[in-house]
C-alpha cells in the first residue's frame, strides 16, 4: 500500500465527465449534473479510499497511519495545497457523502473567528458548502472517503472501523 497524492496522479478535472451520474442535491445548492470529483482518483486505477489530510495535524497523521497499518489502499489529498483544494461542487458531493452532519466539516479555529464567522453562519448544508468554498483551510481534518460515504476521522477511534468495513 502506498499514498498517490492527488496532484502528481492528475489535475481534478474542472468540468463535467462523459457518463458520469449525477451528484446528490443538497437543499439551496446548484449542482452540476454529471461531476464525480471523487471519481477521478479512482478511475486512474488510484484507491478507493480517500483521505483529506492536513500532513502538520497529528489526528490526519493518525488516519494516514492507519490506513498504512490495515494495508489499505489509499489516496491523499493535501487539500491545503492550492493544487489540491477541492472546489464547489466536490465540497458539495463530499457534504452528501457526509456521515456527520455538515456542520461538523468546518474548523471552529482561530481563523474561523478571525474571518468573524459563528456557527450561525454554518447551519445549513448550503451555508457550509457557500463557507469551506471560501475558505477550504477551514475544512476539518482528516475527512475519508470510501464507497460512497465520507466521515470526519474525529475522535480518532472512527478512523480504524471505517477503514476496515
Amino acid at each position: 500500500p502506498h499514498a498517490v497524492t492527488a496532484a502528481t496522479a492528475a489535475p481534478m478535472p474542472s468540468g463535467l465527465e462523459p457518463g458520469a451520474t449525477r451528484a446528490p442535491a443538497v437543499e439551496g445548492v446548484a449542482i452540476r449534473r454529471g461531476y464525480r470529483p471523487f471519481r477521478w482518483l479512482t478511475s486512474r486505477g488510484m484507491s478507493d479510499v480517500v483521505i483529506f489530510h492536513n500532513p502538520n495535524c497529528s489526528t490526519s497523521k493518525y488516519a494516514v497511519g492507519v490506513a498504512d497499518e490495515l494495508g489499505v489502499d489509499y489516496s491523499v489529498v493535501k487539500y491545503m495545497l492550492k493544487a489540491e483544494r477541492p472546489d464547489r461542487a466536490a465540497i458539495t458531493e463530499l457534504v452528501g457523502q457526509l456521515e456527520d452532519p455538515a456542520t461538523d466539516l468546518v474548523r471552529r479555529d482561530a481563523n474561523f473567528a478571525k474571518l468573524g464567522l459563528s456557527d450561525e453562519d454554518v447551519a445549513t448544508e448550503a451555508q457550509v458548502i457557500d463557507v469551506l468554498s471560501e475558505h477550504p483551510q477551514l475544512l476539518q481534518r482528516p475527512v475519508l472517503v470510501k464507497d460512497g460515504r465520507a466521515i470526519i476521522g474525529r475522535p480518532k477511534d472512527r478512523v480504524e472501523p471505517f477503514l476496515s468495513s
